[in-house]
């Protein structure tokens, strides 16, 4: 219905769907310079302001040159006044924003009572505004990229090419962009009234006595007054039509009972579209150099009406829409809360014509048949698909993590039956991601900003919080510092963390099956097969494909109806396909692989090795917890200290942390072992998942005794992971009154005897004298892989630090006492002619 919202028809319009993680934004992001040198104007939409920034970097540094720019809205922080945002006056904004769409009457001028905004930059200069200073940085730009949001709304002015003149002296407007690029699904970025908050019309927006539309003619004939008169009559009939339909979904029947056409609601739009305050009045309510507040209360009274002419025309429009078919009763929901009554509105937001452009649509887990509802003369590329050797799957196959397992009530007290399992399964994921966390300590990614992150933790915004905006979840506080968050629907096209050496995924995003109905409906205008109120998915036989390239069967929800399906995936399966996707996995090789640990039971097309959740809890038992925090005391009651979190505080934690031991006496045995110097290596592990500490590096000793007490008991501390190793015991342990290094001696690997060959079983024959090897240091390096490393630590003249596989293949020990390199190599011979093992050989 809205003028240019219609894409033009001779704009092509292409979907390229391939792997998560191939590359598809790495080659449009290497293709676009091309292009904009080629005189190509190319719109790019992404995700969120802070992927459009990451795009844009990108794209400038395979140019060379400065290509592309981000367009921030006024909300967003500037980059150049860290801290600030794009108009400082944002709050400010927001109120003028409340009642009209004229941004340029804050902004000011020589001639507006109370002159410039104090940022204008003609006033402030460069220091000003900086979405003011946006626009020339726009104006001339070959690429500009910026949130899909943007899509629905009109092409801003900065952003438009200048009119070409006509030879009658006319003028026309050229095609803001000669390209548009879209980067991942979209769809719910341009659907109205999904949030979490309902967009509610109360019938007492329809009073007469609130509306008085100036009386234009419309039409011949058209006499004083009659403006006012239909529009009265068709909010009548509305609020009659409403008023005698059920609570829930209205259909079109209630409305044609009342004598309502598409037509005639389309006409009452126009006309109530009048009654907006106009830009000229409403300037002269506020002045630029008011302050926010004073603004907000100068423009109270126009912000109700321009509150109320939104709401009623998009209910307007919405119900024109019912009657001609463009959408179903999904759109329009009764609700009553005792005598009041309102409808909650969803809809569809079109793209808005002035992005015509030739269109790329990239996403990897897309449905076109769902994207042809703004893009309808899509057509889909052959798929593209990539084998992932390098990247591991390791699913939980029996729990499906559902947020309502995960996700406490905390309005309920803590005894709470449901309250309490909650409680209990978020630190049973804490503890699971803490002992992974551990296990890839120092193999993931050093970001720009310094920060080194090993393990990405995905999963939902109620759990794992969003870290950018301020928002925690209820694992926050409780995770280690190697490892970063996302959570889904909420990492799209992310790609800062394609080096990291692990993914945690927990649970899932699965909708309602009336949510997803109601999605599919209003995304095609088409209705579906509802299942029953209060029905859930039904379920059907799948099948799970296993690494070792067998299948095992499975049940997987299912909706009946085909279109609320392919929303139903999109939802939940192709959520988790885009968090895997979060590592990059095809871009693996054998020196960096990537593990993907997935705690749902969902049925994904990607290879996996299946685990119970009792398998995946084993490494996160106490001997795993204890190494992954750094803290291994000897003593039974500094054990049960650092595993407070697992059996409780006090003596009964104490108790607990014992019976546990004693009814684990090989796990306690090998912990006791290794905590007494008689082992160099703790495993722990199950059939598919293990913990394991490979040698002791960066551990050390100390005796302690807490506050209080007499006796003195010893903690081995991970120095690397604890650079102040008594601060560390003390958060654990409590206060120390006493803290020294302990005599624990380092156990030494005993050299394997020298295999003798066997002779040949002649009598005759000599005796055949061993010769011992002799390698050199890029021998070793190269039999064991580290080629590469080694010529990179020579030209920076450091060899101190080998990789742990050639000190655990070759047991040098004497790396502990710093040895020099001529000594290094001498000892590295030294062994291997005394092992008499080939295994270094080149």
């Amino acid at each position: 219905m809205t003028a240019g919202s219609v894409i033009r028809p001779e704009s092509p319009q292409t979907a390229i769907v391939v792997d998560v993680g191939v590359g598809k934004t790495h080659e449009i992001v290497n293709t676009i310079p091309t292009l904009a040198r080629q005189g190509a104007r190319i719109a790019y939409a992404t995700a969120n302001h802070k992927i459009a920034a990451e795009v844009v970097a990108r794209i400038n540094e395979v140019a060379g040159e400065r290509l592309a720019v981000v367009w921030r809205g006024p909300e967003q922080e500037d980059p150049a006044c860290p801290g600030g945002k794009m108009c400082p006056r944002a709050d400010a904004l927001a109120a003028v924003l409340g009642v009209t769409h004229d941004r340029e009457g804050l902004c000011g001028s020589k001639r507006r009572e109370g002159g410039f905004c104090r940022y204008n930059p003609a006033v402030a200069g460069e220091d000003g505004c900086g979405y003011l200073r946006q626009r020339e940085q726009v104006r001339g730009a070959p690429v500009v990229v910026f949130p899909v949001n943007m899509l629905a709304e009109a092409v801003p002015m900065s952003m438009r090419r200048p009119k070409v003149p006509l030879p009658d002296g006319s003028e026309a407007e050229q095609p803001a962009f000669d390209m548009l690029v879209i980067d991942e699904a979209f769809h719910t970025a341009l659907l109205g009234g999904f949030g979490a908050k309902p967009y509610a019309v109360p019938l007492e927006d329809l009073a007469p006595e609130l509306w008085n539309p100036p009386d234009r003619p419309d039409a011949d004939g058209d006499r004083p007054g009659w403006a006012k008169r239909e529009l009265h009559e068709v909010f009548g009939a509305l609020g009659a039509a409403i008023t005698s339909a059920s609570n829930g979904r209205v259909p079109d029947g209630p409305f044609r009972t009342a004598g309502l056409t598409g037509s005639r609601l389309q006409r009452a739009f126009n006309l109530a579209r009048r009654c907006y305050p106009g830009d000229a009045e409403v300037r002269k309510l506020y002045r630029p150099d008011m302050a926010a507040d004073q603004i907000a209360a100068a423009l109270a009274d126009a912000a109700k009406t321009t509150g109320r002419v939104r709401r009623v025309t998009r209910l307007l429009e919405i119900a024109a829409d019912l009657l001609d078919g463009r959408t179903t009763a999904a759109a329009i929901q009764r609700r009553q809360h005792g005598a009041s009554v309102s409808v909650a509105l969803k809809w569809r937001k079109p793209i808005h014509a002035g992005w015509d452009a030739a269109t790329v649509y990239l996403d990897a887990t897309g449905t076109p048949e769902l994207t042809r509802a703004w893009l309808p003369r899509l057509n889909v590329a052959p798929a593209v698909t990539a084998a992932k050797p390098y990247q591991r799957i390791v699913q939980v196959v029996d729990k499906t993590f559902s947020q309502t397992s995960l996700i406490d009530d905390e309005s309920k007290p803590p005894e709470d039956k449901h309250r309490k399992t909650a409680l209990n399964n978020q630190a049973k994921v804490a503890q699971f991601v803490e002992v992974v966390a551990a296990t890839h300590h120092g193999r993931g990614v050093v970001l720009p900003d310094g920060q080194r992150v090993d393990v990405l933790l995905i999963g939902q915004l109620a759990l794992v919080g969003d870290p950018e905006k301020g928002a925690k979840g209820r694992l926050s506080g409780r995770l280690p510092g190697n490892l970063a968050v996302a959570h889904l629907n909420g990492m799209r096209g992310l790609d800062r963390y394609k080096g990291v050496s692990a993914l945690v995924i927990v649970g899932r995003t699965q909708a309602s099956p009336g949510e997803v109905e109601d999605l599919a409906e209003i995304i095609t205008g088409t209705p579906v097969a509802r299942l029953s109120s209060g029905e859930w998915y039904s379920t059907r036989t799948g099948g799970r494909l296993l690494a070792d390239g067998s299948g095992l069967s499975a049940e997987v929800d299912h909706h009946p109806d085909r279109l609320a399906e392919m929303v139903r995936r999109s939802i939940c399966e192709a959520e988790i396909l885009q968090a895997i996707g979060r590592g990059r996995g095809v871009r693996r090789g054998a020196d960096h692989p990537l593990t993907i640990y997935l705690l749902t039971d969902v049925v994904i097309p990607e290879p996996v090795e299946v685990v119970t959740w009792e398998e995946a809890q084993r490494i996160a038992g106490p001997p795993g917890l204890l190494f992954a925090r750094g803290v291994v005391p000897l003593d039974g009651r500094g054990r049960a200290a650092v595993l407070a979190d697992v059996f409780g505080p006090g003596a009964k934690g104490h108790q607990a942390c014992k019976d546990w031991l004693r009814h684990h006496q090989e796990d306690a045995a090998t912990l006791d072992k290794w905590a007494n110097g008689e082992l160099v290596e703790f495993s722990y592990s199950t059939s598919l998942l293990e913990f394991s500490t490979k040698s002791r590096e960066g551990w050390a000793a100390f005796k302690y005794r807490r506050g209080g007490e007499r006796q003195s008991a010893s903690v081995w501390i991970d120095t690397r992971q604890h650079p102040d190793p008594r601060a560390a015991a003390e958060r654990w342990l409590g206060q120390l009154d006493r803290w020294e290094a302990a005599p624990i001696p380092m156990p030494v690997p005993e050299a394997k005897p020298a295999e003798q060959p066997v002779p040949p079983p002649k009598p005759q024959a000599a005796p055949v004298e061993q010769q011992p090897a002799t390698f050199t240091l890029e021998q070793i390096a190269a039999a064991l892989g580290y080629s590469d490393w080694l010529q990179r630590e020579a030209r920076k003249g450091r060899l101190k630090g080998l990789p742990e596989a050639m000190r655990d293949a070759l047991g040098i020990h004497l790396l502990q006492q710093e040895a020099g390199v001529p000594a290094f190599i001498a000892a590295c011979n030294r062994l291997i002619a005394g092992a008499g093992t080939g295994r270094a050989a080149p």
